[in-house]
């Protein structure tokens, strides 16, 4: 016989305020006296923009890295008072709605540079980062252009068309010694831009991983990200082994119950992905409860000796692991991804809690 729930709810997505306060507070601690830019691409990790947004005023955080020019855009509406930067801008991107929003580009190449100066400056100048490729192959000027870049930059700041506030790198994170090479090799830049007339207002370089493990790279921003939702950007710890709390849980409920198996309201639908087999569970009344298969908008899971469930009982898929589920890096590791994947793969059709 087959138990069904009659009317359940579907997969609910929670974020907890207070656990990204806690990481905020934690870190600022640790990377003072270097600021801490927010990280709130991808509608902050799949937190939410916006209840991420206030925790992080409250908590004294005042500048944000946002990715695209809509969502510094964004923020500037909600209030945003500081320092917000942008760095993924194409062709397509609006020049106008990031002066108008007062937002900070991270420039580059020389052609982003001629669309800035196109602007009418009396509208206001845009501020940019001059960004150096030292190692990721994630944007940044290439070492051997980095000069021309400067000097063009420092050319229109003359003609009044925009300001240099800034430069800036990515670390790979791919070891500490690759970490230390690019940071030599950006501070080498930086020193002959100077060398060339720029008198840089801000430095960035360090992410979650090197602000924790590299401290001379901090300088005047970490750009936090993974980091202030609990995650670790590291593969040998996690965020529990670093002091964090997780502040995303996904929770569905138990829809039927027959005698080897239970059907859980969630699915690939939901972005619930499907693991290879037995490797990932479902926590149910805190058991561990082996995922059979994943379907659209269900998954089966196998029934657990000893433990007595029924329709409506509620399940854990990814959280804190309070109640003995996976975390979002133990999905990770299962799917030789990355966390963010996880977090951020949850689908627009489950409901959306803050707590």
């Amino acid at each position: 016989m087959t138990e069904t729930a009659d009317g359940a709810p579907g997969a609910v997505l929670t974020t907890d305020r207070e656990a990204i306060a806690w990481n905020l507070r934690s870190l600022r601690t640790a990377f003072a006296p270097s600021r801490i830019m927010l990280v709130v691409k991808a509608d902050a990790y799949g937190h939410g923009l916006r209840p991420v947004y206030e925790t992080a005023l409250a908590e004294g955080v005042e500048d944000f890295a946002a990715l695209d020019i809509e969502t510094g855009a964004e923020l500037r509406s909600l209030g945003a008072a500081g320092t917000l930067f942008v760095w993924r801008i194409g062709p397509s991107s609006d020049f106008a709605l990031a002066q108008r929003a007062g937002l900070e580009l991270g420039v580059q190449s020389r052609w982003q540079l001629e669309r800035i100066a196109t602007l009418d400056a009396a509208e206001g100048r845009l501020a940019v980062h001059l960004k150096l490729d030292t190692g990721l192959h994630r944007g940044g000027a290439d070492p051997a252009e980095w000069d021309a870049l400067v000097d063009a930059a420092l050319a229109l700041q003359r003609e009044g068309r925009l300001r240099v506030r800034g430069a800036w790198t990515h670390f790979s994170d791919t070891s500490p010694e690759d970490d230390e090479r690019s940071f030599a090799q950006f501070t080498a830049a930086v020193d002959r831009a100077r060398g060339r007339g720029a008198e840089f207002e801000v430095l960035h370089a360090a992410a979650s991983g090197a602000g924790i493990d590299f401290p001379e790279s901090r300088l005047d921003f970490v750009r936090l990200g993974l980091g202030a939702y609990g995650i670790s950007p590291f593969e040998d710890r996690d965020g529990r082994d670093l002091g964090l709390r997780l502040a995303l849980e996904l929770t569905a409920p138990v829809l039927s119950v027959a005698e080897s198996e239970a059907a859980v309201g969630v699915g690939f639908g939901d972005g619930l992905q499907s693991a290879p087999d037995g490797e990932m569970w479902l926590s149910i009344d805190g058991a561990p409860h082996p995922i059979r298969r994943v379907e659209v908008d269900r998954t089966i899971v196998d029934r657990v000796p000893g433990i007595d469930i029924g329709p409506g009982s509620l399940a854990y898929c990814f959280g804190d692991g309070e109640h003995g589920e996976a975390t979002a890096e133990r999905w990770a590791e299962a799917f030789r991804t990355v966390p963010d994947e996880i977090v951020t793969g949850v689908t627009a059709r489950v409901t959306r809690r803050i707590r």
